[in-house]
């Protein structure tokens, strides 16, 4: 297990180590219908906004330098937040997001540029439906644990809330006008009693009266996805008022801003300007205590950490949602909630029995509590459908209901941000530290607690803490080695206070003393996590943190294993549990819960094995223990199945057509008292009634069998054409592959009928004919005519031409190549061509031939009359034969001039030359011979078969010529260098020229 990140971390994101992304935000809700996350728009979403940025100046930077920053790049600022000196721009449209990233950074009044990232939602008072709330009060109504809640009905002994107190709701805004909502919504009563249209409280915003969109750009946070006020729903709706549900609070303030769409999606700029709005409310005096943010990704933003631990300064609580990924957050960051800050609690989502909630991530150091998240009742939004299903409202089908269930880490926030609000209520005077520690000191050990910090929040403990510890080790380094500076912290705490002095001992023997006093490492004066820098003077391998709180060695044992798999009844079982980290040696034990009959756990190894003796689902909590006492827990499940798949038929027709489909029925049976899961079931042709994988395999399907069933399965089953014409028997495998564990693997086969299997192909060559002469190497084209005599498709097949010394034409024969043939139906007649090469080894006189069915890729009725002998070829040996293409010069030129003239020169032999020389002339007439006047020539270095090369010969016009008109012509081979096999085709005529004195 690895230590908490620091607040400020190298992130690779595009291309430099200091950019930082604005995120997507999700909403975390799930949906427990499909047991599927479940987002509210499937679409592939951008990691960032494209043409935006935030960017962050280095302090003292005068507004005028950002401006002409900003005027440089064309980029138009959008919004400001001047508490964390950041600033919100729209680029110009011809820059993208990594380009402008990189130009901001060129300056050095830029601290950092980030895109804009995109996130999501994640998903008993007299109340009527108070009885649905069994995170408050578990009785076990929904099938769950009695007492697995947050023990809601004694901490209301002690208080129910106070309207003093205020939360803001970050998120997709409320519904403000839900009545089991609206009066616990706040008011601005600066702007309710000021003047309508005037900023009256000079916060920057204009009628703000019940909170803000940014989304939207007003001051209407009206929820359109229903997420908002489902959570606020959790924190605060209205206790004790004869309708609905009650909240955490009876009695409290909620703000919504709302940065969330009603897609659930929304950006970091969005995001910040709600942190710094409720902040700005705060410092105005506004008694806020906490936001809760049930929503995040899994892109680090610079902007955001700022934004949260602005915050901090101001005394507020930041509560985020885990996420639903089913993920360690200890090994995979997932923001806001893995930022490194003190203010920050991070809630995973528990069900009514008390264990992690399947899709809640979480994390023994970076995830701080658990809260109920699975099946959660609350507040509906009007007209809103958050799963878009119908399913969820409550009561449930009835489509104007103002409840709704809904499950994820979204929901289990809500309940830790209302335990903040009654902590708040019962002492005014308390802090962020004090009400942050009373929370992870009142918090249960409950089978939970592997995953998390401290376990399952709990009201009542909470409210009444008295000497209640929690001590953690948070950060140390990930590799022990010397020299290598690293920080060290430690939650330290006893309630709601400090608990010093922190000490770390290395095993080799350095100490380290740890502090809380707020001076960097600490991020916090007095917040019961203590730190401290360290230089490791040697190497070590473990190290102690210690306090009157509690002690624990790190690295801290972790399980690796993460699902079991199942086991058969009356059949070994053996599987060994895998664990890293730690000081060995290790003890096992299961913490909770059984294993099956007739499993044993060794305590010592880790291994359960066994023979179970009885059939069924068994689920338990799995600790181990290391030398120096710290522990790691995970739950598992095994499930104990009895199957036995069996053959009981097979039937078919009495005999079927090679490359027709038969109608096959096979009948399988379970046998045993489990359901079988997925399996395949083979059919197959046999030539003897022993049926097994070897066999001639026509068919495979998917299957799945009740316990105790016999399921009859028809199919059409196509007899290939490689099939040889004859006598087989059906038969069929249940099983194949072995897919499912059985009680018996010895009798998964079954045979059936015998079945005569006939072929209606005949594939014959009609004709063969190709070139009556040619050279070796040369290309050639061979025109072969073939016919299926049958009546039905062959399927594919391929024919071969081939080069015989007599006429008659075999498979040994020299294969020139061959053409693939797709189908040819019966009756059907067609002519394919071969282009080919001859091969160069060949000399003399052969025969033109080819067979069809080459391959024997088609049963046929006749395999005997595939082959045909075509027409004779004269092979002579390869040479040769350079010609021209074309020759071109210039229309007109002067007397002793120098005049460019481009021939193009091919060899159409069969092999290749050697170099030669190309002249060109000017003749009186177009035919072009030695004996007209050469003006100029250039040397080849040769050409390959079938190359062409374009050159231009500098020709120069005597200065004693008769004016007038020329030919301009050109001769390759010029002297006869080369041996061609055609010496009369080297001269070609061009354009004409007129030959002036000047």
């Amino acid at each position: 297990m690895r230590s908490i990140r620091q607040g400020k971390i190298n992130v690779n994101l595009i291309s430099f180590a200091s950019i930082l992304v604005m995120v997507t935000y999700v909403l975390l809700f799930i949906s427990s219908a499909s047991g599927q996350v479940v987002k509210p728009d499937d679409k592939e979403k951008d990691k960032y906004k494209k043409g935006e940025l935030i960017v962050k100046f280095k302090p003292g930077v005068p507004e005028e330098a950002k401006d002409k920053i900003h005027l440089k790049y064309e980029s138009k600022k959008l919004k400001k937040f001047p508490s964390i000196n950041i600033e919100y721009v729209k680029l110009k449209e011809s820059l993208t997001v990594e380009e402008a990233i990189a130009l901001y950074l060129t300056n050095p009044e830029v601290e950092y540029a980030e895109p804009n990232f995109l996130f999501s939602i994640l998903i008993l008072p007299n109340d009527p439906y108070f009885n649905n709330l069994w995170g408050l009060d578990n009785s076990g109504q929904t099938g769950g644990t009695p007492g697995v809640d947050i023990d809601i009905l004694r901490a209301w002994d002690i208080t129910t809330g106070n309207s003093n107190v205020v939360v803001a709701i970050v998120d997709t805004g409320t519904d403000d006008t839900h009545p089991d909502l609206s009066d616990n919504i706040w008011t601005n009563l600066a702007e309710l009693n000021g003047v309508p249209g005037v900023d009256d409280d000079g916060n920057g915003y204009v009628d703000d009266i019940r909170g803000l969109d940014t989304y939207g750009n007003d001051t209407d946070p009206m929820d359109d996805h229903g997420h908002g006020t489902h959570v606020a729903g959790t924190v605060g709706a209205i206790g004790n008022n004869g309708m609905g549900v009650t909240g955490v609070n009876w009695h409290i303030k909620l703000i919504p801003c709302k940065f969330l769409n009603q897609d659930g999606y929304g950006y970091t700029d969005g995001a910040l300007e709600c942190l710094e709005y409720v902040r700005a409310l705060k410092e105005g005096g506004v008694n806020i205590v906490a936001t809760n943010n049930s929503w995040g990704g899994d892109s680090y933003s610079q902007a955001l950490y700022d934004a949260i631990d602005a915050q901090r300064r101001s005394g507020i609580l930041f509560i985020a949602a885990a996420g639903n990924d089913n993920s360690d957050n200890d090994a995979w960051d997932f923001y806001p909630a893995s930022y490194n800050l003190p203010n920050i609690l991070s809630v995973a989502a528990v069900d009514a029995n008390d264990s992690k909630a399947w899709f809640s991530n979480y994390g023994r150091k970076t995830v701080h509590v658990g809260a109920p998240g699975v099946d959660i009742v609350s507040l509906r939004a009007n007209g809103t459908d958050m799963y878009g299903d119908g399913q969820h409202f409550i009561p449930q089908g009835n489509p104007d209901a103002e409840y709704y269930v809904a499950s994820g880490t979204s929901m289990a926030a809500p309940h830790v941000t209302g335990l903040v609000g009654l902590i708040k209520s019962q002492n005014p005077e308390r802090t962020w530290i004090d009400v942050k520690n009373l929370i992870l000191s009142g918090s249960e050990n409950t089978n939970f607690y592997g995953s998390t910090l401290a376990g399952r929040i709990n009201a009542h403990r909470s409210l009444t803490c008295n000497q209640s510890s929690v001590f953690s080790a948070l950060q140390f380094p990930d590799s022990f080695q010397a020299g290598m500076s690293t920080i060290l912290s430690a939650l330290s705490v006893n309630c709601g206070s400090p608990v010093g002095e922190v000490t770390v001992t290395s095993s080799s023997g350095e100490v380290v003393n740890l502090y809380d006093g707020g001076v960097p490492p600490d991020l916090a004066a007095n917040d019961g996590i203590f730190s401290a820098s360290w230089i490791p003077a040697s190497e070590f391998s473990y190290l102690t943190f210690s306090s009157p709180a509690g002690t624990e060695t790190v690295p801290t044992p972790s399980i690796l294993t993460a699902s079991l798999p199942s086991g058969l009844v009356n059949h070994s079982y053996s599987q060994v549990i895998g664990v890293s980290s730690g000081v060995p040696p290790y003890v096992w034990s299961v913490h909770s819960g059984s294993l099956p009959e007739g499993l044993n756990l060794n305590v010592a190894t880790g291994q359960i094995s066994g023979v179970p003796s009885r059939t069924g689902v068994w689920s338990f909590m799995v600790k181990v223990v290391d030398s120096k006492n710290s522990f790691d827990m995970r739950a598992f499940s095994i499930h104990i199945r009895e199957i036995d798949l069996i053959v009981t038929s097979v039937s078919g027709p009495s005999s079927g057509i090679i490359g027709q489909s038969i109608a096959v029925t096979t009948k399988v049976k379970n046998q045993g008292n489990s359901d079988s899961g997925a399996f395949y079931v083979s059919i197959y042709l046999s030539t003897d009634s022993i049926i097994d994988a070897t066999d001639r395999a026509l068919l495979t399907f998917y299957a799945e069998t009740p316990a105790g069933t016999e399921q009859s399965f028809p199919k059409n089953v196509g007899l290939p054409l490689v099939l040889v014409p004859g006598f087989y028997y059906l038969g069929a495998i249940a099983d194949t592959g072995n897919r499912v564990g059985e009680t018996n693997e010895n009798n998964n086969s079954g045979v059936g009928n015998q079945i005569y299997v006939a072929s209606d192909i005949d594939l014959v060559t009609t004709s063969v004919s190709g070139p009556s002469s040619g050279s070796p190497g040369q290309q050639v084209s061979i025109t072969i005519g073939i016919k299926n005599q049958g009546s039905i498709g062959a399927g594919e097949s391929y024919v071969t031409a081939y080069l015989s010394v007599d006429p008659t034409i075999t498979m040994g024969d020299t294969e020139l190549g061959s053409v693939y043939v797709n189908n040819l139906g019966g009756g059907v007649q067609q002519t394919v061509t071969l282009n080919t090469t001859i091969p160069t080894s060949l000399n003399g006189s052969y025969y033109i031939g080819a067979i069809t069915d080459s391959r024997s890729s088609v049963a046929e009725s006749n395999e005997n009359n595939n082959s045909l002998v075509g027409n004779q070829i004269s092979l002579a040996s390869a040479m040769p034969d350079i010609i021209l293409l074309s020759v071109s010069g210039p229309s007109s030129a002067s007397l002793g001039k120098s005049i460019p003239v481009t021939v193009v020169v091919r060899n159409q032999g069969t092999t290749s030359s050697g170099g030669f020389y190309v002249s060109v002339y000017l003749s009186s007439d177009a035919t072009i011979t030695t004996n007209d006047s050469k003006i100029g020539t250039t040397y080849l270095n040769g050409l390959a078969t079938n190359a062409e090369q374009r050159v231009t010969v500098n020709g120069q016009v005597p200065s004693k010529f008769s004016l007038g008109k020329y030919y301009v012509g050109a001769i390759a081979d010029t002297g006869n260098q080369v041996a061609e096999s055609n010496e009369s085709n080297n001269a070609r005529v061009g354009n004409q020229i007129s030959i002036k004195k000047r």
